[in-house]
């Protein structure tokens, strides 16, 4: 795997997080953890992720 396939799983991670399919943007982010272990970015939007599946008033 490379950068631009971390980007591209942010991107669907974005996707996913705004059609509140919580599971599959999580799945994204943790693959793009793989490639890129200590993107702030990608930690944040991960934390988001999991924030809004325990807390789904959270994404109000």
């Amino acid at each position: 795997m490379n950068r631009g396939e971390a980007s591209v799983s942010v991107m669907l991670a974005i996707f996913y997080l705004e059609m509140k399919d919580y599971e599959k943007a999580i799945r994204e982010c943790l693959e793009a953890e793989k490639i890129k272990p200590h993107e702030p970015s990608i930690q944040r939007l991960l934390k988001l992720a999991y924030q809004r599946k325990w807390s789904p008033d959270a994404s109000r």
